[in-house]
């Protein structure tokens, strides 16, 4: 996934030279200070791994729905009908888990893990069973690697449903529809000297585990930041699960003159 990253100005926007003194906080806060952000993508780190994902918070475009596994970090994908379960916001949420089954000739079909019938976690697809299925242990349904209804429990059963996927250089690219990690509003919300506190308030969704991250430059591999989750508390928060789908605010405190703020949501192996 590509697009032109926008820089993030830590001063006001439409500042032209720098201040001879420092503005005002009455001033600062009622100016724009962060509209746009970066555009990145998750990215798997190993057997151990807790991606991040790097949305594309620029409210004026599109949402990042894409997530990217690297193949390569995972032993049970090397070969064909290798299968992984991944947990995005957890079992139960609908569609919180999804099933990555590898097929010969770099095919990837990844479908939802949430069985139609009654929403159960299906087992990843087992290749070795008298039909090669992905099967529900709760009341029995089988479906095929792509996902397809081959035994249901019950009459006119629906088939998993699946997510569009891209596979190349050894990673796969994943879209989750309605993923929807995106800045909206960064705003100043304190001011003393050279250290700002900064607001950040993105739409979250129930079950997802957030972190932030900072970079001065994007060439720069990304650090975590920690922050607070109310105006006044202290900064020493490092992540924060959500508990329903809403607009979540975090705070930063910056020196920073200008940088990047990144918004991660972490994935987990179910």
């Amino acid at each position: 996934m590509s697009s032109s990253p926008c820089r993030t100005c830590l001063r006001p926007c439409n500042a032209t030279k720098p201040e001879r003194s420092p503005p005002s906080l009455e001033l600062l806060s009622r100016r724009e200070w962060v509209k746009r952000f970066a555009l990145g993508s998750a990215v798997a780190l190993g057997s151990a791994w807790k991606g991040q994902l790097l949305a594309d918070i620029s409210p004026t475009t599109a949402s990042s729905n894409i997530i990217t596994l690297k193949i390569g970090s995972y032993a049970a994908l090397q070969n064909s009908y290798g299968s992984m379960r991944f947990s995005i916001f957890g079992e139960s949420v609908p569609d919180g888990v999804i099933l990555v089954t590898r097929a010969p000739g770099n095919v990837f079909h990844v479908v939802s893990a949430h069985c139609t019938h009654e929403g159960c976690t299906v087992e990843a697809y087992n290749p070795n069973a008298s039909v090669p299925s992905i099967e529900c242990l709760c009341h029995g349904s089988v479906y095929d690697i792509q996902g397809r209804v081959i035994t249901g429990a019950m009459d006119n059963q629906e088939d998993l449903p699946t997510y569009n996927t891209t596979y190349a250089n050894g990673d796969l690219h994943i879209e989750i529809p309605n993923l929807n990690l995106k800045v909206n509003q960064v705003t100043l919300a304190s001011f003393s000297g050279n250290n700002k506190r900064l607001r950040l308030s993105f739409p979250a969704r129930k079950g997802g585990i957030y972190k932030l991250s900072y970079t001065p430059d994007l060439k720069t591999a990304p650090t975590s930041v920690m922050f607070s989750t109310t105006a006044n508390g202290a900064i020493n928060t490092s992540q924060v699960i959500q508990s329903a789908d809403a607009t979540r605010h975090l705070w930063v405190a910056s020196t920073a003159k200008r940088g990047f703020y990144l918004v991660e949501l972490l994935v987990q192996v179910y």
